[in-house]
């Protein structure tokens, strides 16, 4: 008999801050794309999906994020 394993995989792409200016999303409110809120946002995101021990791929993390 085989046996199988779940593996939870989560993926996002959190948009480097360099490229999160309000020139490029003009009808987003300025505070949402301040590197701080968005910081915030994405470990509220995060934190669950850790606790599930899922595997996370993050995508356009600048050097800033890296390692927080």
């Amino acid at each position: 008999m085989t046996s199988f394993s779940a593996h939870r995989i989560t993926s996002y792409n959190v948009l480097s801050s360099c490229l999160a200016e309000p020139d490029h999303f003009s009808t987003c409110n300025p505070t949402y794309l301040e590197k701080d809120y968005r910081l915030h946002k994405l470990f509220e995101k995060l934190l669950p999906e850790i606790s599930m021990q899922a595997v996370l791929n993050l995508q356009e993390v600048s050097n800033e994020w890296a390692g927080k």
